[in-house]
């Protein structure tokens, strides 16, 4: 059985992946994760989400007992645990493609309570296998090089602000194949810090550089230029990539579009391009904290020629609050959008109308996930099911699981006896783990094979004997 989001035993049991509108799930009588198993709380059901793509989280926080990636059904149902595969705290995390196949893409390293930190950017494939690391120095990244900087007439507690410190945001593209950057871009030579509106306050020392910019989201166009966000500026820069001058900018101080409160925003993350590069989504986390401001999608089209926006659709929280930090809008094939709530632990998903089609609350406490995405995937895992057995009254239960195998359908069980082995069943998938009982006392031992809904086999188990040894491959 395995162990998600907890630091505490469960105090009440739980029956299945998720719960309805529970009131005891935010009484944190689930526990603080909350759980083992998994367990998601669903304000409103997704009784139409689509039964072949998966959620993909990365949950963290102090109340996470085991923080890294994770795959998701769509009733909250665990597929894949990536902290068994030895990934940890994980900040952006996707599924993609590269090189033609479907992969998936995160960050991972350390990260600290000012929302930056030393990692890098690893790839998977569908065996969950590492194919690429990505440090700063393609894909896109971003880096955060010290630098000293007269802090003089900013907000701060230095003692010599003269001699502070700051931190300058550098987005790089660089090449997978080689790590080498093709493509970098300060902040600090384009944007001055007068433009932001983070202040120092105690920060702006070597130890503690003051964060003015905090980039957040970068993409590229099919022009050669790239949109980049800025959290602390609380705007999105639209940078020529031949000579990283800014084009135009959205939000912020010296925005270079006449906006109303439908386009206004704060601290956003997730800039990205949609509609052939005409209109962009993102992250609203309405994080200056004015009176009735709550957190939201945003899509908006930008017209440089008459500087307007356009707003074209809002995407609300089932609970209305801003959200103090990370955040992200997934657009879906159908229109839809799926969004993550940053250090709200909800996902939820609002239909291109506007609708809250759904919404799962997936943690209590101080449970977060940077991103929440959803879409199809295919998992192949290199390793074998996992099998356990619990002797009882009437015989034996079996447990099975393959961690990460999404095609498994049926799984088919086998009895040992000396060198013999018969099948003593087949069932259906359910859930994470399956049980399964068998009627007898005088079994030596157990195997399973995981099969494909047409009866293919995926994998067997290794056999393990009633006494609780391994037993080899069948």
């Amino acid at each position: 059985m395995l162990c998600l989001l907890t630091a505490s035993l469960l105090a009440v049991p739980a029956l299945s992946a998720y719960v309805n509108q529970s009131r005891e799930y935010n009484q944190g009588k689930y526990g603080d994760g909350p759980y083992q198993d998994v367990l998601f709380n669903f304000q409103k059901f997704p009784s139409s989400a689509p039964e072949d793509e998966y959620l993909f989280i990365a949950p963290r926080g102090q109340a996470v007992r085991s923080a890294g990636p994770y795959i998701f059904d769509r009733y909250g149902e665990l597929v894949w645990d990536g902290t068994m595969f030895g990934f940890g705290q994980t900040m952006t995390y996707m599924p993609t493609t590269y090189q033609g196949k479907s992969v998936l893409a995160l960050w991972q390293g350390n990260f600290n309570i000012n929302g930056y930190g030393n990692g890098q950017g690893v790839i998977l494939d569908e065996h969950y296998k590492v194919i690429a690391n990505v440090a700063p120095a393609s894909t896109f990244t971003s880096v955060y090089p010290v630098k000293r900087y007269d802090l003089s007439g900013y907000q701060n507690t230095l003692a010599s602000p003269r001699n502070g410190y700051i931190l300058d945001g550098v987005a790089q593209e660089i090449d997978i194949a080689t790590g080498r950057a093709i493509w970098t871009w300060s902040a600090l030579d384009h944007v001055h810090p007068s433009q932001c509106y983070l202040p120092p306050g105690t920060s702006g020392s070597r130890d503690s550089p003051w964060d003015y910019f905090h980039i957040n989201s970068i993409e590229k166009d099919s022009k050669g230029n790239y949109l980049i966000s800025s959290r602390h500026c609380s705007a999105v820069y639209y940078v020529r990539g031949s000579d990283g001058a800014i084009l135009w900018t959205l939000g912020g101080r010296n925005s270079s579009f006449r906006q109303d409160r439908r386009t206004s925003f704060s601290f956003q993350h997730d800039a990205r391009w949609h509609d052939d590069e005409t209109t962009i989504s993102l992250f609203d986390n309405a994080a200056t904290g004015g009176r009735g401001s709550t957190a939201r999608g945003l899509h908006l089209r930008p017209n440089s020629n008459s500087g307007t926006v356009d707003f074209i659709q809002e995407m609300l929280p089932y609970l209305r609050t801003p959200s103090l930090s990370q955040g992200n809008v997934d657009r879906q094939g159908n229109g839809n959008w799926i969004l993550g709530w940053g250090n709200i632990p909800y996902v939820s998903e609002t239909s291109q109308s506007g609708e809250l089609l759904w919404a799962g609350q997936f943690g209590y406490g101080d449970v977060q996930s940077y991103t929440a995405h959803r879409a199809k995937w295919v998992g192949y895992p290199n390793t074998k099911p996992d099998l356990a057995i619990r002797k009882n009254d009437q015989g034996y239960t079996v447990f099975m699981s393959w961690n990460g195998a999404t095609e498994v359908k049926w799984w088919e069980i086998f009895s040992t006896s000396g060198t013999q082995s018969r099948s003593v069943g087949r069932i259906g998938k359910s859930g994470f783990e399956t049980t399964f009982s068998v009627e007898s006392s005088n079994l030596d031992g157990f195997f399973v094979q995981g099969l494909k809904g047409d009866g293919t086999v995926l994998g067997t188990s290794r056999i393990r004997r009633t006494d609780g040894r391994d037993g080899g491959d069948p």
